[in-house]
């Protein structure tokens, strides 16, 4: 599963950071079959936020998943650190197998999912959803009162993964792609709607280069099973 948005900003909503231990989806321990379906010991799973210690699986991740336009070692290192940015991580026996990146922009109230990613020898196996219910709970927990995100026209499979998730589509960028794709807006509520300041805000940054250096030019999107 590979899915990346377009335009963020390096601004923090208004909330203190909560911590590294304040991201958590399971209350338990959850385990993956091993990949050859034999009968080899379960291996444990997780999700938590990266640390600098995570940049170069982080970096393997990325190269695993995307072509081009990739979010390079020095970015990661930026938005590990940044009060602005939640990079949430898939482990699977201690391994980095995936990320979340979620990305906040001050006075809208409004989390951005810019990147999503799990490698592809992890696909199949419910990584993708685990992940997309983390970032959201990451939003959550910074008093945001919606996520957006922006996917391919014609990926169906994440649309669907977004809509079981209860996000909705609330518009259609046209040419957004490098490759002249579509891309659909969708918007899954946490509270109160923000105010049509905020809101035209957002709108704008979504159409300029990011100050945290990752490029607004393009999104890209891939077929993926949650």
């Amino acid at each position: 599963m590979v899915s990346r948005a377009v335009g963020c900003s390096s601004h923090a909503v208004g909330v203190p950071d909560t911590g590294a231990d304040s991201i958590a989806v399971a209350a338990e321990p959850e385990s993956e079959p091993p990949s050859n379906g034999g009968g080899g010991r379960d291996q444990t799973v997780a999700i938590r936020r990266a640390s600098p210690t995570d940049i170069a699986a982080l970096v393997r991740v990325e190269a695993a998943c995307f072509a081009t336009d990739r979010v390079a070692a020095r970015s990661f290192s930026r938005l590990v650190a940044a009060a602005s940015a939640d990079v949430l991580v898939r482990t699977v026996a201690d391994a980095v197998i995936g990320y979340a990146l979620v990305l906040y922009r001050d006075g809208t109230g409004v989390a951005r999912l810019y990147s999503f990613a799990v490698a592809p020898a992890h696909r199949r196996r419910g990584h993708a959803r685990a992940l997309l219910a983390a970032a959201v709970d990451a939003a959550v927990k910074r008093r945001c009162r919606c996520v957006r995100l922006e996917v391919r026209v014609d990926n169906v499979e994440s649309q669907a993964l977004y809509a079981a998730s209860g996000f909705r589509q609330i518009g259609r960028y046209r040419d957004y792609y490098e490759d002249h794709a579509d891309a659909l807006r969708f918007e899954k509520p946490l509270g109160p709607p923000p105010s049509a300041a905020a809101t035209a805000l957002l709108d704008a940054a979504a159409v300029h280069r990011c100050s945290t250096g990752l490029s607004a030019g393009g999104g890209r999107a891939a077929p993926w099973t949650a």
